[in-house]
């Protein structure tokens, strides 16, 4: 099977990085193109036997399963050049939450999935979103929930659900980072320690916090409870973290929301003018 990923932009290559090292695909059975032909060659030039297309309708043409791994507002022009040279048997995964599924079926005569990666798929963590339409079959959906999981776990979710479950998994770490950034800057500013150092402690907390969820079996209130006690540092420190966010998390979800609607319909449009 010939895995085909147009777009090497940055979750375009987490994608093509972790297959890769995962062995879940050999490079031989890759073929990748990007609008500027020199980024492809340097992810080909990393990983001998990767293919290089010199065009997004030879890399669909060569695929079985096809990554789309483009900007939302990028899809409609790829699609202007590959729908017609897509089979019924193909299936094509885009990446872009605000692409919808029942549109691009009306587009494309091939199968169609959304997946919704995240940065911490380079590491072979965290989850997948995955989403299918009308004409994925239960053996294609394990198919690509197989591929998927060597670099994440998939989970299935209805892709009215697609913008929170994104703040979650795929927006989420950046978040995480934010704070964590505050964190420990504040503890160096504080203490003295050198910024450095302050990182990393704050990156092992974080590693170590998102085992105890995963794998230890505490949920996010265990691990509150059991380093706060009635009266102590923490339990000050988190009433105070309760005084600041306040409406903080709201808003947060409101702008990413609000964002998501404007991208749908300015995609929508774009391939509705296309399709008629």
């Amino acid at each position: 099977m010939v895995t085909g990923v147009i777009g090497t932009g940055s979750m375009g290559l987490v994608i093509i990085h972790a297959l890769l090292r995962s062995g879940a695909i050999e490079p031989e059975s890759l073929i990748i193109h990007n609008r500027t032909t020199a980024k492809a060659m340097a992810v080909a030039s990393r990983f001998p036997g990767v293919r290089v297309s010199c065009s997004p309708v030879e890399t669909a043409v060569s695929s079985h399963v096809l990554f789309l791994c483009v900007k939302p507002l990028e899809v409609a022009p790829v699609l202007d050049k590959i729908a017609l040279f897509l089979r019924r048997e193909q299936v094509l995964v885009s990446i872009a939450s605000p692409v919808m599924i029942g549109l691009l079926e009306r587009i494309v005569p091939c199968k169609v999935a959304k997946v919704i990666p995240s940065l911490t798929n380079h590491e072979s963590r965290g989850a997948a979103l995955c989403m299918y339409g009308e004409r994925m079959t239960e053996r294609d959906k394990e198919r690509l929930e197989r591929l998927l999981g060597a670099i994440s776990v998939p989970v299935r979710i209805e892709e009215k659900h697609v913008r929170a479950a994104s703040d979650l998994t795929s927006i989420g770490p950046a978040f995480v980072a934010f704070f964590v950034q505050r964190l420990a800057e504040a503890a160096a500013k504080r203490s003295g320690m050198p910024l450095e150092h302050a990182e990393r402690l704050a990156g092992e907390m974080v590693f170590g916090t998102g085992l105890l969820l995963v794998q230890g079996g505490f949920t996010l209130d265990d691990i509150q409870r059991k380093i706060s006690v009635p009266g102590g540092i923490t339990a000050q420190a988190l009433e105070t973290l309760r005084e600041h966010c306040g409406g903080l998390f709201d808003d947060i979800l409101t702008a990413t929301h609000r964002k998501f609607d404007e991208d749908v319909a300015k995609v929508t449009a774009m391939l509705e003018k296309r399709q008629g």
